[in-house]
């Protein structure tokens, strides 16, 4: 039986007129697509009405009465500042890349509440129809916008892009919510008036869901700080995903360990990494993805209130106060006036915050045990003015006759405290009062 030869097909075998063609077609092709992402690379966003400010498309922008946009992306008419809810329906019409339409939804503090592709039904040689209904976590702001455009997929760049004003309905008023501030690594964060900080000491802050039973469930936000920690997202095992906080790069990541699920963000802080871990106990069952929508649901809206704060620059200071410890037989010693440390904020007038600082009195009780005294504050007596020349300073008070005159114990004790204060400081060699008349006995 003779065996089948395997049908081989050379190039060289076909004719030059076939091949010519084919590769012109072939080439066409390629260079079509080329061109085609090329110039919607470098088209900008088309309004129809030159009144549109900011690429915002206005109500009154539109494309064939139903629909407005560019020529790439055209989103079906919504009234500028619509009011909207969760869930949304977004639909439109459409010419990008692989179909590819985005979405996302963002509050006016810049909080991404929901970020998404939506499919047209094709690409490439018209507008084709693309609809999605989508889901967002409650905005804490009641505007924001709706935005629509296409990634470049050369760059990641966003392209063609059509920009909705909104209005939230389902928006969480937080004026009443409490505020956790740390000074020492500079953030603060809001919380709902049924959420309380746990005296658990796993973090900096534990803050923990009253109405914990609700729903069988538990909610858990916690801050912490990783010591000489830094984010590295391309050895990381974990997936993690892209987030903007307050201004700065951030990674997100979930994860779940039997009925509870995490949703974790890492910021870099200097060396120290700062961990926002959201932790949410379900024993209903649920999955997954229902527990990633739970949680986001519930720690999201105090997520988006999480900011940084500057750090005041401060200096240490010394402030003079008597000490009867001292002064066992109350002879008035000049040497019991002794020094309590404070801190300040670094200013122009360094001498004259230290002075008005000492002439509040403000002796916390660990000093009073430990014999610290003063007969400051006086309502009446206060600092007027400072100046400072060749290294003399000169003090102006309010002269209060009960107060800055009378006996010589009490008046050279009230003088030494400002002048050892005052002293304290390089520049200051020697301290003169306004009024030769105050502390005099």
């Amino acid at each position: 039986m003779p065996q089948k030869q395997k049908s081989i097909i050379s190039l060289s075998a076909i004719p030059n007129t076939v091949f010519s063609v084919v590769l012109i077609v072939g080439l066409g092709a390629v260079a079509g697509l080329w061109a085609f992402e090329i110039f919607k690379t470098d088209k900008k966003l088309l309004v129809i009405n030159e009144s549109c400010e900011n690429d915002v498309m206005q109500k009154n922008d539109v494309v064939d009465g139903e629909y407005f946009g560019n020529e790439f992306i055209q989103v079906k008419l919504l009234q500028k500042n619509a009011t909207v809810k969760s869930p949304i329906l977004i639909s439109g019409k459409a010419n990008v890349f692989e179909g590819n339409v985005r979405v996302r939804i963002k509050d006016e503090n810049e909080n991404i509440l929901a970020d998404t592709f939506i499919t047209a039904s094709g690409a490439y040689d018209k507008l084709y129809p693309f609809e999605k209904e989508i889901s967002y976590t409650a905005p804490v702001s009641q505007s924001g916008i709706i935005e629509v455009f296409e990634e470049n997929m050369k760059d990641g760049s966003e392209i063609n892009k059509v920009i909705i004003p909104v209005v939230f309905e389902d928006y969480i008023d937080i004026s009443d919510w409490k505020v956790y501030r740390n000074e020492e690594y500079g953030f603060e964060v809001k919380y709902p008036n049924d959420w309380a900080i746990s005296d658990h000491s796993s973090g900096l802050l534990v803050l923990k869901n009253t109405q914990e039973k609700i729903n069988s469930a538990q909610s858990f936000f916690v801050i912490n700080i990783k010591e000489n920690y830094e984010i590295n997202p391309e050895t990381s095992d974990i997936t993690m995903e892209k987030i903007n906080l307050d201004g700065r790069l951030g990674y997100k990541y979930f994860y779940q360990e039997g009925a509870g699920i995490s949703e974790i963000v890492l910021i870099q802080s200097g060396r120290d990494t700062l961990e926002l871990s959201s932790d949410y106990f379900a024993s209903n069952g649920s999955n997954f993805n229902d527990r990633k929508i739970a949680i986001q649901g519930v720690i999201n809206p105090i997520l988006s209130t999480f900011k940084f704060i500057e750090k005041d620059e401060t200096q240490k200071i010394k402030l003079y106060y008597y000490n009867s410890n001292y002064d066992p037989k109350f002879d008035c010693l000049s040497d019991a006036v002794l020094p309590v440390e404070r801190e300040i904020l670094i200013t122009n007038t360094p001498i004259q915050d230290t002075i008005n600082l000492l002439i509040k009195g403000e002796i916390t009780e660990q000093e009073k045990l430990a014999g610290f005294f003063s007969e400051f504050p006086n309502p009446e007596f206060k600092l007027l003015g400072a100046s400072l020349e060749d290294k003399t300073l000169t003090l102006s008070f309010t002269e209060v006759p009960s107060f800055t005159t009378g006996g010589s114990c009490r008046t050279n004790l009230l003088a030494a405290q400002i002048i050892k204060t005052a002293e304290q400081f390089e520049e200051v060699e020697k301290v003169k009062f306004g009024s030769i008349e105050l502390f005099q006995p």
